[in-house]
């Protein structure tokens, strides 16, 4: 649901040249002021919006301190975040991605699946010892 009202709010502010008000904002997102506010001020904080000062009102537009494709990248990165809230839907995205990779290395030499099948052991490893430094740790 964030992700889709900021996206609301980002489609919305791009057709606003001039602007708009966080009463126009709210108006036309059927949105509470209260919770408009909150939705601009931290995509204002990730450098998504910005604002200008024209009287007593702020009127909010889309920030030109962000590519277009620096946009898109912080867009994927919190929907990989999202995706990885809970180990068990990390665990997952990390199978759904690797899996291409595996089924092609299916197709190479020997020596070749090897060295993929010691990498992820490596990596495995490397999981186990930082698992023991935090358990001893957690023991001092």
């Amino acid at each position: 649901m964030e992700a889709d009202t900021e996206n609301l709010i980002l489609d919305f502010l791009k057709k606003q040249p001039m602007g708009a008000t966080v009463t126009d904002i709210a108006n036309k997102l059927d949105m509470s002021r209260t919770t408009t506010v909150k939705y601009l001020e931290v995509m204002r904080a990730t450098g998504l919006l910005d604002y200008k000062e024209v009287g007593m009102a702020k009127l909010w537009f889309v920030s030109t301190r962000l590519s277009y494709a620096e946009h898109v990248l912080l867009e994927r990165t919190r929907q990989v975040l999202k995706a990885v809230e809970t180990p068990e839907k990390h665990l997952e995205l990390l199978k759904r991605a690797t899996q291409p990779h595996i089924e092609t290395f299916k197709t190479y030499p020997p020596e070749e699946r090897k060295k993929l099948a010691k990498m992820f052991r490596e990596m495995a490893d490397d999981v186990e010892r930082e698992k023991e430094k935090t358990k001893a740790a957690s023991s001092s």
